[in-house]
């Protein structure tokens, strides 16, 4: 039939036309509506295959990546024992100091002791009337000796015990920064 009801000639062109006009609606329809899927497939695929493309780059761009970090992190931690050596070696030095400066002010302290115990014999000691001139009044060793250089040196003696004191402790803060920066590693 043809589209406007009549009988279809027997022309080359009506007989094409015809044919076109045999095939249903609905079959029509769900060709196009398949089409429409293929093509929509072809799209999905191309962008899968973009999908994978991209996913095996990046693998690759972790598999470098993991290699870099585990180059680093066994550098690091190399690293961090070398600063732990560095950290023992200080330790040492600092506990082998703080004995050697007990010891030096534990001698000090007794060389005072003794300097106070002989500066008390000198003042109790007379200088004999036969060893003096006759006018002279009575003097004690002790006024023949410059008292005045004796309390400087004293007066040195704390100023540097003061400052080795301070060094001490400056030592014992940057051991604990060392120790806090080397934590946070």
């Amino acid at each position: 039939m043809s589209y406007d009801g009549s009988a279809a000639s027997s022309s080359p062109v009506n007989s094409e036309h015809q044919e076109v006009t045999d095939i249903p609606i609905a079959t029509l329809i769900q060709h196009l509506v398949d089409a429409k899927k293929a093509l929509s497939s072809v799209g999905t695929l191309w962008r899968a295959n973009e999908i994978v493309s991209a996913a095996q780059s990046a693998l690759g761009e972790s598999v470098i990546l993991t290699a870099r970090t585990g180059f680093l992190r066994t550098g690091i931690s190399q690293q961090v024992r070398l600063l732990e050596k560095v950290r023992s070696g200080i330790q040492v030095v600092y506990d082998d100091g703080q004995a050697d400066f007990e010891n030096v002010i534990r001698n000090l302290d007794n060389a005072d002791d003794r300097l106070k115990k002989t500066m008390d014999t000198l003042r109790t000691t007379m200088v004999a009337s036969a060893l003096r001139p006759v006018d002279e009044k009575p003097r004690s060793l002790l006024d023949f000796i410059d008292e005045n250089a004796i309390e400087a040196t004293r007066s040195a003696l704390k100023d540097t015990i003061d400052l080795a004191q301070s060094a001490r402790s400056s030592f014992a803060t940057s051991i604990r920064t060392f120790d806090t920066s080397r934590q946070s590693l």
